[in-house]
């Protein structure tokens, strides 16, 4: 791959808005035409990002206008070019490319949530399946009960707000964490795990019920899809992952899908609450913050029948609540 110089602020700002402003209409970079995929790529990414910029503007808004080859090489490159426009203003590739799908850069949400990163916004109708994008809506060869491919849900309709989380030290280049909020499920602590979702394609996602089965060419950077959905690159790849959610009205609000977390039940995007004194008496419920007089203060992260367990800095514990 050639090497050139790194792109600038100014650079990277003034494709962003060209991309925001949909204006792509210069000539498309020359191709490669050899066999590998990787090879092509490497081509791309040799290439000033001006001069690829029409092919990914096309790719993304006017995929008609491309030949199958084109669209596919533009989909395996996609996430190094918009990773080298976000890397002047510290961000992912895939914060630009949901910025770019908004049409507003930067992309800021109604309200920002500590640790994660915003990527958009998506229609409900009323039933969200959440699933491997791979397999949306497709029959499974395995039982649900052993490797459940995708679990259906009774949600609020209206605008869903898209985070993620990365993941720390080692695994910082991974998604820890896709969560969908409604804007009544703000404070709702989605703690209540009601399926393990099985995941084949190394991502999962939650998607209205009249979202459109992505194509391949659309997931190879997490976001938004269709407008009706969104997915995120599953933490360590295939597996079993649990799903989290919360209620507002009788229906879901929030949901959460959690790759990586020792606590995957802890709800980290509900606002910080105002610490209560341990009492025995006193009844708590998960996410409440609590102070003891000998651990200090920790944070609820289950609650059972009389029972609560508190992760203190040094432990999880359990201790009774709610005792008259």
């Amino acid at each position: 791959m050639t090497r050139r110089a790194p792109t600038t602020r100014a650079e990277a700002g003034r494709l962003i808005e060209a991309l925001v402003e949909r204006r792509f209409d210069g000539p498309l970079p020359p191709l490669s035409t050899a066999v590998l995929i990787v090879e092509r790529t490497s081509h791309l990414c040799g290439l000033a990002l001006d001069e690829t910029l029409p092919l990914q503007g096309r790719a993304l808004f006017a995929s008609g206008s491309l030949e199958p080859r084109a669209r596919e090489d533009a989909a395996w490159h996609r996430e190094a070019f918009f990773g080298e426009l976000g890397a002047p203003f510290g961000l992912s590739a895939r914060a630009v490319l949901a910025a770019v799908r908004a049409r507003k850069f930067p992309l800021v949400p109604p309200r920002p949530i500590g640790g994660y990163e915003y990527l958009g916004a998506f229609r409900c109708s009323g039933v969200l399946d959440v699933a491997d994008p791979c397999h949306l809506r497709k029959p499974s060869r395995m039982p649900a009960s052993i490797f459940g491919l995708s679990f259906a849900v009774e949600a609020l309709v209206g605008s869903w707000q898209v985070f993620v989380r990365a993941g720390v030290g080692e695994d910082a280049d991974c998604t820890a964490e896709l969560a969908v909020i409604h804007a009544d499920g703000v404070n709702v602590v989605a703690a209540e795990q009601v399926a393990t979702i099985g995941v084949d394609a190394g991502m999962a996602g939650v998607f209205d019920r009249t979202c459109p089965e992505p194509a391949q060419t659309e997931l190879h950077v997490e976001g938004v899809v269709h407008g009706l959905g969104a997915f995120a690159f599953s933490g360590h790849g295939d597996g079993r992952y649990p799903l989290f959610v919360g209620k507002a009205l009788g229906r879901v609000a929030k949901l959460r899908i959690v790759f990586i977390d020792e606590h995957p039940e802890r709800d980290a995007t509900v606002p910080p609450r105002a610490s209560r004194r341990y009492a025995i008496s006193e009844v708590f419920a998960v996410g409440d913050f609590v102070e003891h007089p000998k651990f200090g203060t920790g944070s609820v992260i289950r609650a059972l029948d009389g029972k609560i367990e508190i992760e203190f800095d040094d432990a999880v514990r359990t201790l009774i609540h709610g005792k008259r």
